[in-house]
């Protein structure tokens, strides 16, 4: 395929006016969780696939099932079936409408155009095959990034959309931040510098700041390389931080159209999901932190999702108005949940999504995941199957409650015991849930009494 080479390096700057004006206060829009519709696990075109093991107690490896998922322009739901080998279209109340033709395996990472509904994405053994489909899911051309001269890279990372079609994938495992740039017709036209582009027309990159795990350097360029803006994002105040365990440094997850930027990072879940069987079988530990700063640089919103005991990927997305979705599944499920943005709350939100189970019309969720964010210590007795909880350190705690599983909203599964809301409700703790009993989470606000000052 012949290359046009139309991108130069440029050297981002820090844009002057955005230094020298004082950011405004900071105000959190709060999100409220609501689950928007369920799949059933299949292989029909209104259902998902996923395989889990089939033995939750002695469980042979973690699920596989969707592992990424994009918004189109009307709000409908583009989810990577990597199990049946297809991107499936969905409206938002889980009505199919499209998957894409042809057997794509391992799809990692799917983009939709904004303007035409076109599909990319990336699939094959090594994250290789790029793959363009029309709205209505007709291939419309296929590429093999290890067939362009030395030019691409073996395998690719995520995918974002700018104007015109043009579409651009991250590099893995660079340091620096460096994106391939393609046209709509799958013309490669160079690389250059960032890690992620936006339907806005904008690029960004990210250096990191030392002595700072958790914060970075941002840097807003335009399409031809203008530097545009440039800042550091604040750390979430300790007191309020869900990034215990974290591993590595924040990661790229969306822009919206006002231009709110969402970091994404991994956390250590207390749980590990076996990979391989046997006792030395590799395990992942791995929640997904997604925190929203403001224009500035100021956090505003910080959430947590599980990576266990079902998740596995990156199944996060915002759309342009700054929603949050999050795909979750359990063993007969696939559940697609919206954080819509709202209005009104001052101060930082934070919101740790619990994973839940459904059985006999309860939701459950598990305690030890719970105890953990209230401050609370288990003691687990395997011969009475009875698992005791106090406040305090461990041996001087005060007793809460006991609980032995069988009694009603108490169950074991996966190796861990899982409660009710009603059992929460005796530790006092407040679990909220949606109407439909499909999401628990935990949530506070910073309120007045925070206050982040720009450096």
């Amino acid at each position: 395929m012949k290359t046009r080479l139309l991108w130069m390096p440029a050297c981002l700057v820090v844009c002057a006016a955005a230094c020298a004006a004082a950011p405004p206060a900071a105000e959190a829009q709060g999100y409220a969780p609501e689950e928007l519709f369920s799949l059933e696990v299949g292989q029909a075109d209104q259902q998902l696939g996923i395989w889990v093991s089939p033995n939750p107690e002695k469980p042979e490896g973690p699920a596989e099932g969707p592992i990424d998922l994009a918004i189109g322009a009307d709000g409908s739901v583009y989810i990577a079936d990597r199990m049946n080998h297809c991107v499936k279209r969905f409206d938002q109340q889980g009505n199919f409408i499209m998957r894409t033709q042809g057997d794509l395996e391992n799809i990692n990472y799917i983009a939709v155009d904004r303007d035409t509904g076109s599909v990319y994405a990336l699939g094959g053994a090594g994250a290789n095959i790029l793959c363009k489909f029309a709205a209505d899911g007709g291939l419309l051309w296929q590429l093999d990034l290890r067939e362009e001269g030395g030019q691409l890279w073996g395998g690719g990372g995520a995918l974002s959309t700018g104007p015109g079609g043009v579409i651009c994938i991250e590099q893995r495992g660079d340091t620096i931040g460096r994106l391939a740039v393609l046209d709509a017709e799958g013309h490669f036209l160079g690389v250059r510098e960032g890690r992620a582009c936006t339907p806005t027309g904008r690029v960004l990159s990210f250096a990191p700041v030392p002595g700072e795990k958790l914060s970075v350097q941002v840097y807003v360029s335009d399409f031809q390389g203008r530097a545009l803006g440039a800042y550091q994002t604040l750390p979430v105040p300790a007191r309020f931080s869900l990034f215990q365990g974290v591993e590595g440094r924040p990661s790229y997850e969306s822009l919206d159209d006002a231009d709110y930027l969402y970091l994404r990072a991994l956390g250590t879940s207390p749980y590990r999901v076996q990979l391989s069987p046997g006792p030395a079988g590799l395990t992942i530990a791995s929640d997904i932190i997604v925190t929203r700063y403001d224009p500035s640089g100021r956090p505003v919103a910080h959430m947590r999702f599980p990576g266990s005991p079902y998740h596995f990927g990156d199944p996060v997305t915002v759309d342009g108005a700054g929603n949050i979705y999050h795909l979750t599944y359990e063993e007969n499920r696939v559940h697609v949940i919206r954080y819509r943005l709202g209005g009104g709350a001052e101060g930082l939100q934070v919101i740790r999504e619990m994973p839940t189970m459904a059985a006999r019309g309860r939701v459950y969720v598990p305690l030890r995941l719970v105890a953990e964010h209230q401050g609370m210590k288990l003691r687990w007795s395997p011969k009475s199957r009875q698992v005791s909880v106090s406040a305090g350190k461990a041996g001087r705690g005060v007793p809460l409650g006991r609980f032995r599983v069988g009694d009603a909203g108490v169950r074991l599964h996966y190796g861990r015991v899982w409660v009710s809301s009603a059992v929460c409700r005796e530790l006092g703790i407040a679990l909220k849930t949606d109407k439909k009993r499909q999401v628990a989470y935990l949530q506070r606000f910073a309120g007045r009494r925070v206050v982040l000052t720009p450096r």
